[in-house]
């Protein structure tokens, strides 16, 4: 939780329905709570986290750490499954 707070809630919101500060002034990031992203195989979100996805959000190799990366995986698909 204290590293999605961190490095993702910024963007995708606390509850990760992508209203988070920066997403509401610019475009909306991807509701973490969908169907469509809780549905992915774990190496999938890493993957984006890693290397950024739809030409917007950006790459984190260089700033988030290998396992932080699989902490927010991990409470991503905890959390947000089923709201």
């Amino acid at each position: 939780k204290a590293r999605y707070a961190i490095f993702c809630a910024t963007c995708h919101g606390d509850g990760g329905k992508g209203d988070g500060l920066v997403g509401q002034k610019y475009v909306a990031p991807t509701d973490l709570t969908s169907d469509y992203v809780l549905a992915k195989p774990d190496g999938d979100i890493y993957f984006t986290i890693t290397n950024g996805g739809l030409a917007i959000m950006p790459g984190y190799a260089d700033s988030v750490p290998a396992d932080d990366r699989w902490h927010i995986v991990n409470y991503v698909k905890k959390e947000f499954k089923g709201k």
